[in-house]
């Protein structure tokens, strides 16, 4: 569970760093990433106050989330492929 933590706030920072760079191209999808890394951190916060004992549910949005977070990584780059 620790292991799966610790990705999930590496993806997250790494995330948030190609938000940055991303920033004056695609606000929109800046906007979103930023708010799918604070998402992941309210789970997370969600997991610590009911002791991770949510039978695998809050872990179940984590996944989503992180999945979501990978497909705007995708748009962003198509994004960035056609504005050439």
């Amino acid at each position: 569970m620790k292991q799966t933590i610790l990705a999930l706030a590496l993806g997250a920072t790494v995330g948030a760093g190609f938000a940055a760079i991303a920033a004056e191209k695609n606000p929109n999808i800046t906007a979103a990433e930023n708010y799918m890394s604070q998402a992941l951190a309210k789970i997370t916060d969600a997991q610590k106050a009911n002791e991770f004992d949510m039978e695998g549910h809050a872990q179940k949005a984590k996944d989503l989330v992180t999945q979501a977070q990978a497909e705007m990584q995708q748009a962003e780059t198509i994004a960035d492929q056609k504005a050439k």
